[in-house]
């Protein structure tokens, strides 16, 4: 018997290591993230190192009531559409995948979804298949 409960401690303990390993929760997401750097595999085009260069300085605004906020300091015709498609836009998070969805519900919250990481200290926001990785930092 003693046996059985000893087995059954250890695999709570290692279920409820891995549930905490996730590192996000939604309460972590809420806030302004500063981008310091931004990289990218596929900018292999004037557009998409526009769009890559739009990213440099911005600023992530998830706010509390799921509201969200992108600032940029970038004036380019990509960056003014991509703000513009985000003019009242909500967030959600899924903290099983650690991602967040950016949208509305009409758009299935699809114009943005980012994958969030962490890297010893270091956060980073990875944008779905646009191959651009955002190094961050919570203000």
């Amino acid at each position: 018997m003693k046996t059985h409960t000893l087995y059954f401690l250890v695999f709570n303990l290692f279920i409820m290591g891995k549930a905490t390993a996730q590192g996000f929760v939604e309460k972590d997401v809420i806030g302004n993230w500063i981008v310091t750097e931004v990289t990218s595999t596929k900018a292999n085009n004037e557009t998409q190192l526009k769009v890559v260069a739009g990213f440099k300085n911005s600023t992530f605004i998830f706010n509390a009531d799921h509201s969200f906020v992108l600032q940029t300091q970038d004036k380019s015709i990509y960056m003014t559409m991509l703000t513009r498609q985000l003019v009242k836009a909500q967030w959600q998070f899924t903290d099983a995948t650690d991602e967040i969805m950016v949208g509305s519900p009409q758009n299935h919250y699809s114009i943005l979804k980012i994958q969030l990481e962490h890297k010893g200290d270091t956060t980073l926001f990875n944008l779905e298949d646009s191959g651009i990785r955002l190094v961050v930092q919570k203000k």
